[in-house]
């Protein structure tokens, strides 16, 4: 079990420095984006557009997936979940992690790839959206119930500068009868089922995301949040990953 308490803290997004009035009317004519630069805890200096000012929460929720679920995802997951809230205090989603993931796989070295030893394919957890809510691609995503399954961008050249990392959640319907590990075309085909272009959430690499503990939210970015958390593995190692609950990023 990788739950510990009833509640989690949560992080506050940094709170953007007021501009002067006189600095207010220089900028003003040039743009009206206002962007905040920061010092990251690595010490490099970086900027932002300020694009959601949303904060966001994360609770337990007693209670097991839900019941229309097949049974051998049902006993996958958790029988607690994750649940995110959003500014108002209400919950956005619900996430059943999975209790075990399989073992490592050999590592994938190509560039762009976060979580090398991931296995393709694999459900990660449950998602239960209470309302619609924008995936990573900025995707708007119906309220429902999905599979988030661990996929790899294709290094095919169609992709290329798309986004930082190769690495995502994609979601496929709840009726699937196998957790994985599978193929990238037959996960890819399950996700297609849903939409035109997969709904996708995208994992950061986890030492990138700081929490004050484990699971728990942060914003990493003044645009993006990320749940992170531990997951055990089948051979007693464990993996601890960072899934991206909100914001996105497009390149172009």
């Amino acid at each position: 079990m990788y739950y510990r308490g009833s509640s989690l803290p949560h992080a506050r997004r940094p709170t953007k420095r007021r501009l002067s009035d006189r600095y207010l009317r220089a900028v003003l004519f040039l743009t009206a984006t206002v962007v905040l630069v920061f010092t990251s805890a690595m010490g490099h200096t970086a900027s932002f557009t300020i694009r959601n000012q949303d904060s966001y929460r994360l609770t337990i929720t007693d209670g097991g997936p839900p019941e229309s679920l097949e049974n051998s995802i049902a006993q996958y997951v958790e029988d607690r979940s994750l649940t995110v809230l959003n500014g108002d205090n209400e919950p956005l989603m619900d996430l059943w992690f999975a209790r075990q993931l399989p073992s490592p796989t050999d590592p994938n070295t190509h560039p762009g790839v976060a979580y090398s030893t991931l296995n393709e394919g694999v459900v990660l957890a449950v998602m239960r959206l209470h309302q619609e809510h924008n995936d990573f691609r900025d995707q708007p995503v119906g309220a429902g119930i999905y599979l988030a399954r661990y996929l790899r961008q294709p290094d095919d050249g169609n992709h290329l500068g798309e986004t930082t990392y190769r690495d995502y959640a994609v979601l496929t319907t709840p009726k699937a009868d196998s957790v994985g590990p599978q193929g990238f075309e037959e996960t890819l085909n399950q996700a297609l089922d849903l939409n035109l272009h997969p709904f996708a959430w995208g994992l950061w690499p986890a030492n990138e995301v700081v929490t004050e503990s484990e699971p728990g939210i942060a914003a990493f970015q003044p645009d993006k949040w990320a749940v992170k958390l531990s997951l055990p593995r089948e051979d007693g190692s464990s993996i601890t990953i960072a899934m991206v609950v909100a914001g996105n990023e497009w390149h172009y």
